[in-house]
């Protein structure tokens, strides 16, 4: 299989693991379950986008994302970038670079890495494609770690630009093939590209 490739084998999708397609809606629940914050976090990133991140707003959202990030998650806040001028320019930048669609996630991604204070190599990577995921889930998932260790994605941009492409394509055949969304505030049973990226975590991480 090229790097990189989702492709489909009967009702599974191939992501260099295989996950059925029925899997996908029990999976999401688990993630919920785990991180029952989500919803909550992605609404406010949806509000501050529309305001275009006003400054005095900007910090309590990086603060949330990093928590929801994982044990890592405080040290990363705590040494990002301290202007917050400068962090609100980067996530309205980011967020201009989104409105252009799925086209637009490498740039986003190489716009977010450039703030001081995410760490380094795979680190770096996975908050920045938190704050994304929590800007424009419907086209960006995050890719930490644990999906970096296990999916066929190098660990760099270009990797994030083909992962949340694919993990779009992926909820556009899920809706295709009439697997609803169990989660109430997706209109029509849709899937988002960072919902199926909570499905294929859960699935790595055995939840």
């Amino acid at each position: 299989m090229p790097r990189g490739t989702l492709h489909f084998r009967g009702n599974e999708a191939i992501f260099g693991i295989a996950v059925p397609l029925a899997f996908f809606p029990e999976l999401y629940r688990r993630h919920q379950r785990e991180n029952p914050d989500t919803a909550y976090i992605e609404a406010e990133g949806r509000q501050l986008r529309l305001a275009d991140f006003p400054e005095v707003q900007v910090w309590g959202f990086i603060e949330r994302v990093c928590i929801w990030g994982g044990k890592t998650g405080p040290p990363v806040f705590a040494r990002i970038v301290k202007d917050s001028a400068v962090l609100r320019e980067a996530l309205s930048k980011a967020a201009r670079m989104l409105d252009n669609g799925q086209a637009g996630c490498l740039d986003a991604m190489k716009t977010i890495k450039q703030l001081k204070g995410l760490g380094k190599t795979d680190e770096c990577l996975s908050y920045a494609s938190k704050i994304l995921r929590f800007i424009r889930p419907e086209l960006c998932p995050a890719f930490d770690s644990v999906l970096q260790g296990r999916l066929p994605y190098p660990g760099n941009a270009t990797g994030y630009g083909e992962f949340s492409s694919d993990c779009r394509i992926l909820a556009e055949t899920l809706a295709e093939n009439g697997v609803e969304n169990p989660r109430k505030d997706r209109k029509r049973g849709l899937w988002f590209a960072a919902d199926v990226e909570a499905a294929l975590y859960a699935y790595v991480q055995g939840w």
